[in-house]
């Protein structure tokens, strides 16, 4: 009898821990592609800094014309 107990808990154990698994990775693989939209963003933003740099540079001597 105890032994059936125990047989029956250890499954049931076994059973219920793999359903939470899949979960996990779920919202592991969500996290990760919501991490990788800020990456780009930044990356974006990062690509647009020499092109800003350069036309602040020109703007001087545009004025300096007119």
């Amino acid at each position: 009898m105890r032994l059936a107990r125990l047989i029956l808990c250890v499954a049931a154990a076994a059973v219920l821990s793999g359903c939470g698994y899949n979960r996990i990775q779920t919202q592991d693989e969500a996290v990760k592609a919501a991490w990788s939209e800020v990456v780009n963003q930044y990356q974006r933003r990062a690509d647009l800094v020499p092109n800003l740099v350069r036309r602040s540079r020109a703007l001087p001597s545009r004025s300096r014309r007119c």
